[in-house]
């Protein structure tokens, strides 16, 4: 070729590649990068209004829900009827309504007759002398009368107002059960005033005004929009201000247009796609100049050299082409017969990959030649990768594998160095453990299942012995606390008596054992501290005698002071924590040390079949012990009931751990034991809570718990139990009536009423606990009670409480947890209660 020619097609295409970097420009600047931002700008204006407009529906849904909570009221169903003064004293003053946010209330009587109206100026609070719907009587298709008959359930909305724009909610009137005759509807409503838009401004971070049809300065757009008989969504990006102007109407009620909602959105994203664009444009351009320029210069450099060398190359090539074709047949074979998944490296980069690999990870080889082989594991797995690969090469290690749909799954990776034709290559091979994974996964669930109805079949032992227990445990308990309290001190019969105390006291906590095995103790879950736990604990006597049988252990603390709450029993915690501290004691033989700790830690999604607990927030209590440890058999039994590895003359009843276990059941959490010759680390995992904590309750005295004489009717088919709980209640001054049967105490309060009944929850003849009191509550309304059972709290008991009894009160009795549930019980005005 000559040099003219030459020069003339390195020339045309100069003038091609300028003409190609232009156009490139313009359609990349002009197509897609402006496009894209516009679009994206538009979506993000849009999201805008819709945030709007759901502000102002998030004040009517939660001017709704108080609506509601009005309308199922029983006080509300009874002012419906008689309109009584008392009603409107309490909760019809102007400071109560505007105190709730509430402008505009209705009373309307299920034919449309407005029997009440009042609205407030949603400024000064008072009430105003017009109202904002001034109507006395409404039509049958009134959206307000049809919400409280027919179909609807209730109506929120939009109503124009001569006082503004107002926010309504209205509700059939029904009693709180729900199934009564409806007595009208109730109408709230709340103007959407300056202030209530200021406050949806800063919960939205938007500028935004809201119009009404008749507002003095509307734009031709927001006249359009009314006049469309619609509400769509518009933007405006006409603006000469850099403002994109976004409108969106709201209709009332009656589906009419009342409201356009004018929001001004600044167009930051707009004008950084046009600096984008600008800077796009000028790298395109000069990286265009520079590539044409170096090709043009090593054109001119290695065109002479390639000349020079392709005679000699292609001889080489037809003298090497025979032997190649051989060898890569052979190499083929043997690379495909593999049963492992296998890539040829040159420098780290994929230059080959045999079919298993190809199903293995779904590339074609022609997809992934050419790509480093670090490609083919998760983003956060490639250092560690690259690392064992240069460290270890030719022994294999475990990560995560990445396939082309994004699928993850584990892989064995193992390097290795082959001879091929005199020179020597590296291949890396690949074996897809989610099969070996998921069986061993399978396995650990099914030990886990097993291990669990292990413990439920125990449990369910324990639970009926326990609560045969209780009942016998009664006049242990109580007999000798009625008999201290007409005791003097100076008795000589007092000591053995307060010894008989403790005896029944002891007995009933390893009762409170059997209960917590049984899963079905009843607790009290409420937000606290782990830390005040162990601090307590480090106090309570109970510590103080460990101490003094195991001087030479010392206990330290580590207490995380940032830890969350968490819902927990308080007495069952404690229970656990001493008797992990005192088991890590007993294990120690000679000089040890046990540590406490407490910390926050979060559980993520791989931890989540390793632990058997939820992703999430958990509050963990650790006690580490450094005695002999825990032999692997052992490990496997340790939280059965009734297992014990305490040798003869060492306390022990084999359910400290037990108990632990279950405890951390009914918490939702969970306990791990990590152990060896170093000693033994025991953590308790609890979910965190959003709750505060709160305070310890101040205690009682016996003259606090003093009744006045009122009379209670007691329920129980245990006549040993009838003359205990008689003897109680004398002590603490109410006149007692005993009864053996549901029957009988129908029969009892037919004859003289009662301030209160205690409800024995398991009755052998007749009717139990919870059909008694639905039968009680039939005849005589309102009738405060309280539940009683030897054995725990089941589903029986939490519908006597849903019915209206005040607490439930385990067998068996003390003085301070009677008194006390008494006097809630009677003081008691609405529904619902605790356990004591």
């Amino acid at each position: 070729m000559s040099l003219r020619r030459r020069s003339l097609y390195v020339a045309v295409g100069s003038v091609c590649l300028v003409f190609f970097l232009f156009a490139a420009d313009y359609l990349i600047r002009s197509h897609l990068v402006l496009p894209s931002f516009v679009r994206l700008e538009t979506h993000l204006a849009q999201k805008d209004l819709v945030r709007c407009v759901e502000a102002i529906t998030g004040e009517q849904n939660h001017l709704g829900k108080l609506v509601t909570d009005w309308a199922i009221w029983d006080d509300t169903y009874q002012f419906a009827v008689d309109w009584n003064i008392g009603y409107k004293e309490s909760n019809l003053q102007p400071e109560t309504l505007a105190n709730v946010g509430i402008h505009m209330i209705l009373f309307i009587s299920s034919d449309g007759i407005v029997e009440l109206a009042k609205t407030m100026d949603p400024v000064i609070g008072v009430e105003l002398p017009e109202q904002a719907i001034p109507a006395k009587k409404l039509p049958p298709e009134h959206p307000f009368v049809r919400a409280g008959y027919g179909k609807a359930v209730k109506t929120t909305g939009l109503v124009l107002t001569a006082h503004g724009p107002l926010l309504i909610a209205a509700h059939h009137i029904l009693p709180s059960e729900g199934n009564g005759q409806p007595r009208g509807t109730l109408v709230m409503g709340r103007f959407l005033n300056d202030s209530v838009i200021s406050d949806l401004k800063r919960q939205t971070q938007i500028s935004f005004e809201v119009k009404t049809r008749d507002h003095k300065e509307l734009m031709e757009i927001e006249r359009q929009l009314f006049a469309s008989g619609h509400t769509p969504m518009v933007l405006d990006t006409s603006s000469p201000d850099s403002l994109l102007h976004g409108y969106v109407g709201m209709t009332d009620i009656y589906n009419v247009p009342a409201l356009i909602i004018h929001a001004s959105l600044p167009r930051e994203l707009y004008l950084r796609g046009v600096e984008t664009a600008r800077f796009l444009s000028w790298t395109l351009l000069c990286s265009g100049l520079i590539i044409g320029c170096s090709c043009i210069t090593l054109f001119i450099l290695y065109r002479r050299k390639v000349h020079a060398h392709r005679t000699r190359m292609e001889a080489l090539i037809k003298e090497r082409t025979a032997e190649l074709t051989d060898s890569d047949a052979r190499y083929k074979a043997l690379v495909e017969a593999a049963s492992e998944g296998i890539a040829i490296l040159q420098e780290g980069v994929c230059i080959d990959l045999n079919g298993r690999a190809q199903e293995m990870f779904g590339y074609a080889t022609d997809e992934f030649v050419g790509r480093v082989i670090t490609d083919l594991v998760v983003p956060g797995g490639k250092d560690f990768v690259q690392e064992r690969i240069v460290q270890q090469y030719g022994r294999p290690f475990e990560t995560s594998g990445l396939r082309k749909d994004g699928t993850i799954f584990p892989l064995l990776i193992q390097g290795r160095s082959i001879s091929l034709e005199q020179r020597t290559i590296r291949a890396a091979t690949f074996q897809d453990l989610t099969e070996k994974q998921l069986e061993e996964e399978r396995q650990k669930l099914e030990k886990r299942l097993e291990r669990s109805q292990k413990m439920e079949s125990i449990g369910l032992m324990a639970g009926g012995v326990a609560h045969d227990l209780n009942n016998i445990l009664s006049g242990i308990v109580t007999y000798p606390e009625l008999i201290l309290l007409n005791l003097s001190p100076e008795s000589s019969i007092r000591r053995p008596i307060e010894e008989i105390q403790k005896a029944g006291r002891r007995a009933a906590e390893v009762v409170a054992d059997l209960l917590t095995v049984a899963r079905g103790i009843a607790m009290v879950l409420t937000p606290i501290n782990l830390n005040t736990i162990v601090r307590d604990y480090l106090a309570s006597p109970e510590h103080a005698m460990l101490k003094k049988f195991h001087p030479h252990v010392e206990i330290s603390t580590s207490l995380d002071a940032e830890i969350s709450p968490i819902l927990g029993s308080t007495a069952h915690i404690t229970k656990s924590l001493m008797n992990l501290v005192t088991n890590g004691a007993e294990a120690i033989n000679g000089l040890g040390e046990i540590a406490i700790r407490t910390c926050c830690e979060r559980i993520g999604e791989g931890q989540v079949l390793a632990s058997g607990l939820c992703a999430g927030e958990y509050v963990v209590l650790s006690v580490h012990d450094n005695g002999p440890g825990i032999s692997p058999e052992d490990q496997v039994h340790i939280f059965e009931p009734f297992y014990s590895r305490k040798i003869a003359a060492r306390s022990g009843t084999g359910l400290g751990l037990a108990v632990v276990w279950n405890t951390l059941q009914d918490h939702k959490g969970t306990v791990s034991v990590t152990s060896s010759d170093q000693g033994s680390i025991f953590r308790l995992y609890f979910p965190a809570s959003k709750q505060a904590f709160i305070s310890a309750e101040t205690p009682v005295t016996m003259e606090n718990l003093q009744g006045n004489r009122e009379k209670i009717l007691v329920v129980d088919d245990d006549g040993q139990q009838l003359i205990i709980v008689e003897q109680l209640l004398a002590a603490l001054n109410y006149s007692p009536s005993l009864v053996n049967s549901g029957e009988a105490a129908l029969a009892a309060l037919q004859q003289e009423p009662a301030a209160l009944v205690i409800l024995d929850m398991i009755m052998s003849t007749g009717m139990n606990g919870l059909e008694t009191y639905r039968r009680i509550l039939d005849r005589f309304p309102g009738q405060k009670a309280l539940i009683a059972s030897g054995f725990s709290e089941n589903v029986d008991v939490r519908r006597a409480k849903e019915l209206g009894a005040s607490a439930f009160v385990r067998k068996p009795y003390s003085i301070s947890e009677m008194g006390s549930a008494i006097k809630q019980a009677l003081a008691n005005n609405g529904w619902g209660g605790g356990i004591l």
